[in-house]
């Protein structure tokens, strides 16, 4: 995976690389087009990914923010959502996707049943979108296949948050779908 990111061999991009290293453990990836990345600071979200006029892919990370390494692979996610099943398109977003088997297994899940539970605002729409709900369990699929200390310390200060993630068990039927998946593909 990490060999389509693009970004400064500066120390400052030591956290991308964690998270690089992170996602390589966990999978590969097939073939993805090049996208950039970059550390900003003054950034009110922790990173975003986002694509240009042109198609061009980038995903920009707050370069203070306390869980770099984890917000750079939840915005992996969405580059993987976008680029790598249906180029292009957001495969979470389409009916008899690749991902319908683990947006099935979120929605089954207790961690699912509390977000429907927050009243109707941002975010809950945030939450319970299918490029988000995705992108967060393909961070954490990522944190528990890659072993990395550093991203199971940044969620669990996540999970801590009242719109955390999922807790073991609530995410066994989840993590096998994704490596389903991604075995059906060859990234394993």
């Amino acid at each position: 995976v990490s060999q389509a990111f693009d970004f400064p061999d500066e120390p400052e991009y030591a956290p991308i690389r964690r998270a690089l290293a992170a996602i390589d453990a966990a999978h590969d990836d097939g073939d993805l087009p090049v996208i950039d990345v970059q550390l900003v600071r003054g950034m009110k979200d922790a990173a975003e990914y986002t694509v240009d006029h042109q198609g061009q892919p980038s995903i920009v990370v707050a370069a203070r923010h306390p869980a770099r390494e984890f917000s750079l692979v939840h915005e992996n996610g969405h580059f993987l959502d976008h680029q790598a099943f249906s180029p292009g398109i957001f495969e979470s977003e389409q009916q008899n996707s690749a991902m319908t088997r683990i947006l099935e297994a979120i929605r089954q899940s207790r961690a699912y049943q509390e977000w429907q539970k927050i009243p109707l605002d941002d975010a809950r729409d945030y939450l319970l979108d299918p490029a988000e709900m995705w992108a967060r369990a393909y961070v954490t699929w990522v944190t528990r296949k890659s072993g990395s200390q550093r991203l199971a310390a940044q969620l669990a200060v996540i999970n801590q948050d009242e719109f955390g993630y999922w807790q073991d068990p609530d995410f066994a039927t989840i993590e096998t779908e994704i490596s389903n998946l991604f075995a059906a593909r060859g990234w394993l």
